[in-house]
């Protein structure tokens, strides 16, 4: 699929077909593509074989082309971009040794409109795309005449050669989404997700959290108690049946943090980050004796640098002797060098 409907970038892909008797290991090949030499990798983790028999997707954006065919599997990593004016692309095991198989195609092929260049027996042809499963037979021609009658009724009639009336049926508009970016965050913080759909049609959506965890409904909502990085899966399906998958990562880490106090009406309460990442204390809290702040939305601190918060943007200022400490947006105390208050 070297012209796919829209824009291109990232949405080129190219299948393989094992036609021997054993599996073969995709990651020990290349892709050539314009004498440009293209690794081939397993996508998260995945299938890095391809089984006798089997069809395989070698995609410029693996996680583009899942949005655009959920399901479709296994899906294979590299990075390319490829020509709608005609080119050559072949599979390489390595520079010295002959192709494994190659396809040029043509610029007058004009695999547009959702088709792709196929190979159909000893052929090539143009076809509506048919990721993971057997090629087209046949280059797919669609020629259907409609006209008014021009001797009274002004009825509707067509050259089709079958009695059955036209259909009126149109197939569901195709469903993308997108989970959204990749994030990082603390554990114990609760994180939104606000997908974007290319319809307006009412959908239905659901999430999987990567840590057992699922939830149903357009935003998403999740807290992480452990450090780790998962893989959130959102699902969404229109009332009209046309169905979509898209995914994302989170990496939850444990902050680095020192908090530093300097009572009295002109003091504050100084919050270092430790890490090499930033950090975002939004819903965060801090306390000190029966005083309670809690951070607003998007407090970020950066890498290796501090944040003073005075005791007027605190509304309480610290006594002497007094201990201040943070809290998760859960309530639980981070994990911090909490330094006493000293007059």
């Amino acid at each position: 699929m070297y012209d796919p409907d829209g824009t291109d970038t990232g949405r080129e892909w190219v299948e393989v077909y094992n036609d021997g008797v054993a599996s073969v290991d995709l990651t020990g090949v290349s892709l050539v593509e314009g004498g440009t030499r293209h690794k081939i990798a397993s996508y998260l983790g995945g299938a890095s074989t391809i089984a006798s028999g089997a069809h395989a997707i070698v995609a410029d954006r693996p996680e583009l082309f899942l949005a655009d065919y959920p399901g479709v599997s296994p899906v294979f990593d590299s990075a390319f971009s490829l020509s709608n004016t005609g080119e050559t692309l072949a599979l390489s095991e390595s520079a010295e040794s002959p192709d494994v198989d190659s396809v040029s195609w043509p610029a007058e092929a004009a695999a547009t409109g959702g088709k792709s260049w196929q190979r159909s027996g000893e052929a090539w042809v143009t076809a509506l795309a048919t990721p993971g499963t057997e090629n087209a037979d046949a280059e797919e021609v669609a020629t259907t005449t409609t006209g008014t009658s021009s001797s009274g009724g002004g009825s509707g009639v067509s050259t089709h050669a079958e009695t059955p009336g036209l259909s009126t049926y149109s197939p569901p508009p195709a469903l993308k989404v997108s989970a959204g970016r990749v994030r990082l965050a603390p554990p114990r913080t609760t994180l939104r997700f606000d997908p974007v759909a290319s319809v307006a049609d009412r959908i239905s959506f659901r999430w999987s959290w990567g840590d057992g965890g699922s939830s149903r409904g357009k935003v998403g909502r999740h807290s992480y108690r452990f450090p780790g990085r998962y893989a959130v899966v959102l699902y969404a399906r229109t009332s009209l049946g046309a169905a979509a998958v898209s995914r994302t990562t989170v990496t939850v880490a444990e902050p680095e943090i020192a908090v530093a106090a300097s009572p009295g009406d002109g003091g504050f309460i100084e919050i270092r980050n430790g890490g090499s990442d930033e950090l975002n204390l939004g819903d965060f809290s801090l306390r000190a004796g029966s005083g309670s702040f809690t951070f607003p939305e998007d407090s970020i601190v950066l890498p290796g640098a501090s944040v003073k918060v005075p005791a007027e943007t605190l509304g309480f200022a610290l006594k002497a002797g007094e201990a201040a400490s943070l809290r998760y947006p859960e309530g639980a105390e981070v994990v911090a060098s909490t330094t006493t208050a000293t007059s």
